[in-house]
């Protein structure tokens, strides 16, 4: 697999734990919104498996490229009573690559909901299985 990172700095998950220490994706996404320089989350080729939320993600506020280790082999799972992507900031873009979501939150934009109020969130997917889900996007503006 070759990864082509957006310039900048990357952030590594290294633990299928859904807290909020170094190494897991929640702690990533922290520190990618936290830090203009932190644009990509990869999750390490050694860390195979599923993800189950504990809670939604936090919301995505800045440009953040996310890659899994493949849609086969990284999964990240709602527990049916999560959302995995959030995003309410203006004008940024989120790319997901080779990762599957699973069982979202049971309702509008169950894995992904993007609103905001003027200018939309460009949402780039590729590689990516959506499974077990209702209402699994949501992108609206107002």
């Amino acid at each position: 697999m070759t990864i082509s990172l957006a310039p900048g700095g990357c952030e590594s998950v290294t633990s299928l734990a859904d807290t909020n220490t170094s190494g897991t994706l929640r702690y990533a996404l922290g520190q990618a919104n936290n830090s203009a320089s932190i644009n990509s989350i990869i999750i390490s080729s050694a860390t195979t498996g599923t993800i189950t939320l504990t809670s939604n993600l936090p919301d995505i506020t800045q440009s953040v490229e996310i890659h899994g280790t493949g849609r086969d082999t990284t999964t990240i799972d709602g527990n049916s009573l999560y959302r995995a992507i959030t995003n309410t900031t203006n004008g940024i873009t989120i790319t997901v690559k080779d990762l599957t979501f699973t069982r979202g939150k049971n309702e509008q934009g169950g894995i992904v909901n993007t609103s905001n109020s003027s200018t939309p969130t460009t949402f780039n997917i590729t590689n990516v299985k959506f499974n077990n889900s209702s209402g699994t996007a949501w992108f609206s503006t107002v």
